[in-house]
């Protein structure tokens, strides 16, 4: 049994928890779920 989840598996708990425990409209989930513009920035600078 693997000791950590890889990014995948966490965001389709994440998915799951948002959508369909909470009930947020997908849009909302998929928004949250999405890289920023920042978090790009990050990436191509090595």
């Amino acid at each position: 049994r693997p000791l950590f989840l890889t990014d995948t598996e966490v965001s389709v708990l994440v998915f799951d928890l948002l959508h369909r425990i909470y009930g947020y409209p997908l849009e909302y989930v998929i928004e949250s779920l999405a890289p920023t513009e920042s978090e790009f920035d990050d990436s191509s600078n090595g």
